[in-house]
């Protein structure tokens, strides 16, 4: 049986929390003002470049877009990134507004809302299992090395889990006190998760689903998380069109090459797909102790849930279902990013931090008034599963935490080597917005280089199907070393490559 929700709150359970939370932020403290020229780094650079182009354009002259410029002397007209809603950015230029143009500014920003997913997860564990599984959870959240390490980088998983989890609890507030407010609240916060990152648009059907089978008003529920679709995707589509009127094509040709269909590298079969994701990326990102912790707490929570008459905590599970939903939708769907970018499987942190801490719940109060052999048991295998996820959790973050690029390395091999400095500089197109970043920072901006390219050159067309967007005048071409590149001058090969 799980603990009883009137289970008086102590004070250690607050103080293990706050605990955590500040060994977290006192590491991410370290490395705050560090290049970004860590592992997926160069998406918080592309998020960077967009917020000092809000701050210095204004936001209603970019239409909300986010620009990608990063000469302040041209004249040029602004390319957008448009694959994916601009909320970040736009937050994040509120940090750097208020703290200045620098690098901790950006990651504070997603620090920040990762506090936010902390206190929430632990608001909807201890509504739904009680308060030892709110604190319980809350540790595991912030502990596994999935959110202890991207948890700072400034990208949309961060911020839409931090709106979404807002979302599911003002949901479950007005299921509780049936106030409209509640629910309306639940509808801006759901508008602001669409337009954080595309995997809100799965939570509003589970929300939906949800209200259809336990909500009161059902079909009013229903509207009002429609209207926010609706609301979010049309002020979305809108601005997106008036920056770019090819915005359609260029969303369909990301979403084909998203999910995998036209690229055989991803072509795996389902079983492969899932041994890969969980064998290879889980067991590393949330560890093989958090996995069996929650496998465990599955099966207590379905059996406890299935004799609960707890109207409150049934719907409360039913919002985490939600979340689970959302996270396997997210990866079901989009295969090929889930592939590459590992951290697209953060939406699983709350749902494992959840079910982990009923499971290690259980295994604490079977410890603690089972017989004496059972006690003594439960007691054994909670601990070695607790070492065991300190252990691993703190070696995959430190593995992370560790790792650096050197941008020299990323400029292409077949030339690097022979440009001298002045010429054009090519670099791989994964750093290109930390590269460009640095080269608006520490040289001023650049001016393109104008190549004259023959028309039967072998053109690059990126992995969306279209050219990619670069600067007027620059070009991009396939190198022997494979992947593609940008030319541009900025003061020579070995200037660049130790700007940061």
């Amino acid at each position: 049986m799980l603990p009883e929700t009137s289970t008086p709150r102590r004070p250690y359970s607050i103080l293990l929390v706050v605990i955590a939370l500040l060994s977290v932020f006192g590491i991410w403290a370290t490395r705050l003002d560090t290049p970004y020229t860590g592992r997926h780094d160069n998406n918080t650079a592309w998020v960077h470049i967009a917020a000092n182009n809000y701050l210095r354009q204004g936001y209603l002259d970019l239409r909300l877009g986010q620009a990608m410029n990063v000469d302040p002397a041209s004249d040029a007209e602004p390319f957008f990134y448009q694959h994916h809603p601009p909320l970040i950015s736009i937050l994040a230029s509120f940090f750097v507004a208020l703290l200045g143009d620098h690098e901790a500014s950006v990651r504070l920003m997603p620090m920040f809302m990762t506090l936010i997913a902390a206190a929430a997860v632990c608001t909807l564990a201890r509504w739904t299992f009680g308060p030892r599984v709110g604190w319980i959870s809350a540790i595991l959240f912030v502990a596994t090395p999935m959110i202890a390490f991207y948890g700072q980088m400034a990208n949309h998983e961060p911020v839409t889990l931090a709106f979404l989890l807002l979302a599911g609890l003002f949901y479950l507030r007005y299921l509780r006190a049936d106030t409209p407010y509640h629910m309306l609240a639940a509808a801006v916060f759901l508008v602001l998760a669409i337009w954080a990152g595309w995997p809100a648009l799965f939570f509003a059907a589970g929300l939906a689903a949800h209200a259809f089978l336990l909500a009161p008003r059902r079909w009013w529920v229903i509207g009002v998380l429609s209207a926010a679709v609706v609301i979010a995707l049309a002020a979305f589509v809108g601005a997106s069109v008036a920056q770019n009127p090819d915005f359609f094509r260029d969303m369909e040709e990301a979403f084909v090459h998203r999910v995998g269909s036209e690229d055989t590298q991803y072509s795996y079969n389902l079983i492969d797909y899932l041994r890969h994701l969980i064998w290879v990326l889980m067991r590393i990102r949330y560890t093989m102790a958090l996995l069996v912790l929650a496998a465990l707490g599955l099966i207590v929570a379905l059996v406890t849930l299935r004799g609960t008459h707890a109207r409150f905590q049934v719907q409360g599970a039913g919002v985490i279902a939600a979340l689970a939903f959302t996270a396997a939708m997210h990866i079901a769907v989009f295969r090929q990013g889930a592939l590459v970018h590992d951290y697209w499987s953060y939406y699983f942190a709350p749902v494992f931090a959840i079910l982990g801490a009923v499971g290690a719940s259980y295994l604490f109060q079977q410890a603690a008034y089972a017989p004496a052999v059972q006690r003594w048991a439960a007691g054994a295998v909670l601990l070695a599963l607790l070492a065991v996820f300190a252990f691993n959790g703190f070696r995959y973050f430190w593995q992370l935490y560790q790792f650096r690029y050197d941008l020299s390395t990323s400029i292409a091999p077949a030339v690097q080597a022979t440009i001298p400095p002045g010429e054009p500089l090519w670099i791989d197109h994964h750093w290109r917005p930390a590269v460009w970043y640095y080269a608006e920072r520490d040289f001023g901006g650049w001016s393109v280089a104008e190549e004259d390219v023959p028309e039967d050159a072998p053109r690059l067309r990126c992995a969306e199907g279209r050219e990619p967007d670069l600067p007027d005048g620059a070009t991009a071409e396939i190198v022997p070393a494979g992947g593609w590149v940008c030319a541009f001058y900025a003061g020579g090969v070995e200037e660049l490559a130790s700007a940061p």
